[in-house]
């Protein structure tokens, strides 16, 4: 995680990306629990929050989180107002930027000024997410 926080001070922007099959531990990796318990995604948040406290004061930091879940070949924005029922979500499509890299054109970014928003939009995210079984859990 310290490599993540290097990399934001430094101006890159950083994406956690879990992937494997249902039950293997994605979700407690990246979230965690509480305490010592918690996952790379609040530590990391934790520590790039304290880090900003430790800059320059003549120095601005601007800090924007986005949410997405891939789920059945499809991308869905987990931070995005939830549609009116039977309204379709809007088709969300990776795009390649010659200067700016890979990136969301639709994609719902929030702006955030502490850990504890952060962690909040991640809680709402969460409740957002696809839940269903499957042969895994079955």
């Amino acid at each position: 995680g310290q490599s993540m926080i290097e990399q934001a001070l430094m101006g890159y922007n950083n994406c956690i990306f879990a992937y494997g099959q249902t039950g293997s531990g994605k979700s407690f990796s990246v979230l965690g629990g509480k305490g010592e318990d918690r996952g790379l995604l609040p530590r990391v948040v934790e520590g790039l929050f304290q880090a900003f406290d430790h800059l320059k004061k003549n120095l601005t930091c601007k800090t924007l989180v986005a949410f997405v879940e891939i789920y059945n070949e499809s991308i869905h924005d987990l931070l995005a107002e939830k549609t009116p029922h039977g309204e379709p979500e809007k088709k969300l499509e990776v795009k390649q930027h010659p200067v700016l890299g890979t990136f969301i054109p639709g994609l719902t970014e929030a702006a955030v000024g502490s850990c504890e928003e952060v962690l909040k939009l991640v809680d709402y995210g969460t409740t957002m997410r696809h839940v269903s079984a499957t042969a895994m859990n079955a």
